[in-house]
């Protein structure tokens, strides 16, 4: 039937990916290859000589170095641990600023609906988020921007209303 052969096909189609896959993973020394988003997170490539020391405290603890040498075991115990917090701090940083790329592309993209109140408050911490990091300098031509377009909104707001009182009282 018709059913079946194209459940056949479907099945070996699934079979040859599955293969290619188990290609692919020995092809590059790896039990299995795994489907990755889209959207991968950042890629801080990992310093030469984080993989070095990462190695070497390795290759020390497999010789038994905490229990024959502890004093070198632990310098190289302390070096391996600042070099993994630096690079873990970097590789924060970055996935932080991954996160709010993302972020403001969802935002732009669509917004589900929501309160406004919500709205209203993402939208002050956004502008106090951009407040803090301005210079100074920034900062003041920010202000002398907003001045002067108030002075303008109130300038052109007591114009009509002077206009509109003219008119009723004449």
């Amino acid at each position: 039937t018709a059913s079946a052969i194209k459940d056949q096909r479907v099945a070996e189609a699934r079979d040859d990916e599955r293969k290619e896959r188990q290609r692919k993973a020995q092809m590059l020394g790896s039990d299995a290859v795994y489907r990755t988003s889209k959207a991968r997170g950042p890629l801080i490539p990992v310093p030469k000589l984080l993989v070095e020391t990462r190695l070497e405290e390795e290759n020390a603890r497999n010789m038994g170095m905490p229990q024959s040498a502890p004093k070198q075991y632990q310098f190289v115990k302390e070096s391996l641990d600042a070099l993994e917090r630096d690079y873990s701090t970097k590789e924060q940083a970055a996935r932080g600023q991954a996160y709010e790329r993302n972020r403001r592309k969802l935002r732009i993209g669509g917004q589900a609906d929501g309160d406004a109140d919500e709205d209203e408050g993402e939208e002050e911490e956004d502008l106090r988020t951009r407040l803090s990091k301005m210079t100074d300098a920034e900062f003041k031509v920010l202000a002398m921007e907003r001045k002067a377009r108030a002075d303008s909104e109130v300038a052109a707001n007591g114009a009509a209303a002077a206009g509109g009182r003219g008119g009723v009282a004449g």
